[in-house]
């Protein structure tokens, strides 16, 4: 090989190896990946349970009287947070769950005695019949407020039981049981009628008696 054939050899390698090293500066400066983006979720479901703190009195009138019938329910709400960040001024979920138990007991407890507070005491035989319309009313007196107040809008509220207390119950019962007897026409007392007497014939004078003694001579029935 001559010595042009080496130089030739020699620049050849020279920029290769230049090439090889850009290449490699080119692969440590490419920048770190960037994180990706969280998915969007849907809005989170939340289930609280609620019921009365006290028995609620529901003023009703039967046969005439007035009387408080005391009322007790349980139930659940569920809401779904439409707003994450009214949630969050809030103070978190916990505190949200905590306000929405106890709204919804008071806006029951409202209803409650504005649906049995009439004069039908058959209302109150109807409790569980009537706990949709009642869960209906909160639905739509709270269809504005709780999702500007606190983020979540309300789904639906099943109520597990909605009945009077047992002291309420047996007072109810008597009472009811007393205005059925009262509207059931009473039978007048018939007239007893005394025994019919069979008739004799006095052994000493013949006479014919209906008494003990015989009208004529007095003699006793009998002797």
């Amino acid at each position: 090989m001559g010595f042009l054939d080496k130089l030739f050899d020699s620049v050849i390698a020279a920029v290769e190896n230049t090439a090889g090293e850009s290449t490699t500066e080119k692969a440590e400066e490419k920048p770190a990946e960037q994180p990706t983006q969280p998915e969007v979720t849907t809005p989170q479901t939340e289930k609280i349970r609620f019921g009365s703190k006290n028995p609620v009195p529901t003023r009703t009138e039967i046969n005439g009287a007035e009387v408080n019938l005391f009322v007790v329910y349980y139930g659940t709400v569920e809401v779904n947070i439409k707003d994450p960040a009214i949630v969050q001024n809030y103070g978190g979920i916990e505190k949200v769950r905590a306000s929405i138990e106890k709204e919804t007991c008071i806006l029951t407890d409202n209803n409650m005695q504005f649906r049995f507070g009439g004069s039908d005491y058959r209302m109150v035989s109807r409790l569980s019949e009537s706990s949709q319309s009642i869960a209906n009313m909160i639905i739509e007196q709270s269809r504005d407020i709780w999702p500007r107040e606190y983020g979540v809008e309300l789904i639906c509220i099943v109520y597990g039981n909605f009945a009077l207390t047992e002291e309420s119950k047996e007072t109810y019962d008597k009472m009811r049981k007393a205005a059925v007897a009262q509207a059931i026409p009473q039978q007048p007392a018939q007239p007893q009628t005394p025994a019919a007497t069979s008739a004799w014939q006095c052994p000493y004078c013949g006479t014919q008696n209906t008494g003990n003694f015989c009208t004529n001579c007095g003699a006793k029935q009998g002797q």
